[in-house]
């Protein structure tokens, strides 16, 4: 993009060459419970934080599900139709195949004038699409449930916390090994595993303690 801005133009002096900003976007349509609006940064994923790093790229990720960004979804009526055609979807997979959830959706949509000129176009090019994403989705589900194999029964609260504690526990051992400084495995604890700053701080005395005695 900046090589067609600054086409046919002198790039090459001694003065400040001013440029567009760049500004990055991610449409969130996922499962998880997410706030409208969240950042994400690069440096987050960074082995030795972000302190020693030269480069930085924050992305702004927008809430497009159903009922989220509503000021945005009535300026743009192509994108909330589409949040309304991804829950009909999501209804519907909870009694159909994949395959026939998306088709009935897809008719659903067409009938009601949601999308009707796009999905009756591109039929195909949709239900790939969105067969693609599911079958992934059933893959890490499988995953997940092998990972916790180990006595993590779904939906018991003293699970979930198990599986939790030895989370975070690997999460600090992995950081300290690679040099991450104290307050930067704090953040990313918070931000991680959606603590307060508070037991962030109680999970990396108890962790940190015995990784000391453990590995040093």
């Amino acid at each position: 993009m900046y090589k067609r801005f600054f086409h046919d133009r002198l790039i090459y002096s001694t003065r400040l060459l001013r440029i567009p900003t760049p500004v990055y976007g991610i449409f969130y349509n996922g499962e998880s419970r997410m706030p409208d609006t969240s950042v994400l940064k690069l440096s987050d994923a960074f082995m030795q934080g972000e302190d020693m790093a030269c480069l930085e790229v924050r992305v702004r990720m927008l809430n497009i599900n159903a009922g989220h960004n509503t000021e945005l979804m009535g300026r743009c009526r192509r994108l909330e139709e589409y949040a309304v055609f991804i829950e009909r979807v999501r209804e519907k997979l909870r009694a159909m195949e994949p395959a026939a959830a998306i088709r009935a959706a897809m008719e659903q949509c067409i009938e009601e004038g949601i999308l009707a000129e796009f999905l009756s176009r591109r039929r195909a090019e949709v239900m790939n699409a969105l067969l693609t994403e599911y079958d992934e989705e059933k893959v890490m589900k499988s995953l997940s449930g092998e990972f916790y194999e180990d006595g993590y029964e779904a939906g018991k609260e003293d699970g979930r916390k198990a599986g939790l504690t030895e989370g975070i526990r690997i999460f600090v051992v992995d950081n300290l090994e690679e040099g991450v400084g104290k307050d930067r495995i704090i953040s990313k604890i918070e931000k991680r595993f959606s603590l307060s700053k508070k037991q962030a701080e109680e999970y990396f005395a108890e962790f940190s303690e015995n990784f000391v005695k453990n590995y040093l």
